[in-house]
């Protein structure tokens, strides 16, 4: 079941980033899910990602989607205060590591904004 919802989301998201326009934030909602929203840094990032990275952040964003932006399921998820989280998308001997990081904007209309999506290097916290 999450199989078959997370690769018609998948699908939905990649069909949403190819019409991004850099003028506009990039915003993808789940039907009775979490909205989730990249800045204009993150979405520029999001773009010059390697296909692989891009991949695992397609699927973190799914599940912030479907399930919330707390993601204990992930390996070295933590949250940066109460409302920030972020998360490594590559395995911890991978050079270099690539992260996410994001933050609940809106917990009554569930609504979280990625701020940021790179290398470990120049993550903002």
């Amino acid at each position: 079941m999450y199989l078959k919802l997370f690769l018609s989301h998948l699908s939905k998201l990649n069909q949403f980033l190819s019409k991004f326009d850099y003028g506009q934030k990039m915003t993808y909602t789940a039907l009775m899910g979490w909205k989730v929203v990249l800045n204009n840094r993150s979405a520029k990032s999001y773009t010059k990602l390697p296909e692989s990275i891009k991949d695992i952040f397609d699927t973190l964003v799914c599940e912030i989607m479907e399930i919330g932006p707390v993601r204990g399921n992930w390996k070295h998820y933590s949250k940066l205060s109460p409302i920030k989280h972020h998360c490594h998308l590559t395995p911890s001997k991978r050079k270099p590591t690539y992260v996410a990081c994001w933050e609940v904007i809106d917990k009554e209309h569930k609504r979280v904004e990625v701020y940021y999506v790179g290398t470990h290097e120049k993550a903002p916290y």
